[in-house]
């Protein structure tokens, strides 16, 4: 069962089964996303697929007895972090970073919260890709720091590899990261007056190389003037519905696998 912490009294919270509960963090970022996509494309993304997943939880229960409701592991979804680490897009206007340290402060500091109250997990949900290796880094010191066991289910991993999504890309996932064909959808299909459409051709489209050995690399000198990594031309309303309904079912597989660990 997924809740909301933000609706729940801390009388609700107590009452939780330490045993069968985790808290839940979704966390994004507001950095550039090409020409023609919102600042705040990871943060859309992040709340979307999590309210869709609220939305499922909430309807598969409505077709389950609460006695049985009851008997689930609980999973309490914390407020999102909106921002994330983005020095990559740095060189881009309106892009907003947290320091490294920052990040990981703002996360040491809800771990110690959880610990607090006798917590022993906390999934990580996150959208931005520049966020991901920083948390693996800490996330066996956080362990052994607050007796926490830290899950992080990372969205363009391999977690959503090639393999598990619905076959409808043009693009292969390796090659479109970033503002390319599957956010451009994403976008199109959850607030369509939010993607600049007559901005989308060929010459934003970026087919990037990368060198596995080079991890310092900055978007304003691999994508000059543009920001795009992949390809937005590619992209459909109805290639970003499917995409939706797939991230959400997905995401719920993993949150209920977790949770039930």
């Amino acid at each position: 069962m997924i809740r909301e912490l933000s609706k729940m009294t801390w009388l609700d919270v107590q009452e939780a089964d330490r045993s069968k509960t985790s808290f839940l963090l979704p966390i994004g970022s507001v950095e550039q996303h090409g020409p023609h996509l919102p600042l705040a494309t990871d943060d859309l993304i992040l709340t979307k697929v999590m309210q869709g997943v609220i939305e499922a939880d909430d309807a598969r229960r409505a077709d389950v007895e609460p006695s049985a409701v009851k008997k689930e592991a609980d999973v309490l979804c914390l407020p999102p972090m909106l921002f994330g680490n983005s020095h990559e897009h740095y060189s881009f206007p309106g892009t907003i970073s947290l320091s490294c340290s920052t990040l990981v402060r703002l996360v040491e500091d809800i771990l110690a919260s959880i610990h607090e109250h006798g917590f022993k997990k906390l999934i990580i949900f996150n959208s931005h890709g520049g966020n991901t290796d920083l948390i693996k880094a800490y996330a066996q010191e956080w362990e052994q720091r607050f007796q926490i066991k830290v899950y992080l289910i990372s969205l363009w991993s391999d977690l959503y590899s090639d393999d598990k999504e619905t076959p409808v890309f043009a693009s292969d996932a390796s090659v479109d990261f970033h503002a390319g064909e599957r956010e451009t959808a994403l976008l199109m299909h959850y607030n369509s007056g939010l993607v600049k459409e007559e901005l989308i051709s060929s010459e934003i489209n970026r087919d990037i190389d990368f060198k596995s050995y080079y991890t310092g690399w900055q978007t304003g000198e691999i994508s000059q003037g543009n920001g795009t990594l992949g390809y937005p031309t590619y992209a459909t309303k109805e290639k970003g519905e499917v995409y939706a309904q797939f991230l959400i079912e997905r995401t719920s597989e993993l949150i209920n696998e977790i949770a039930n660990v």
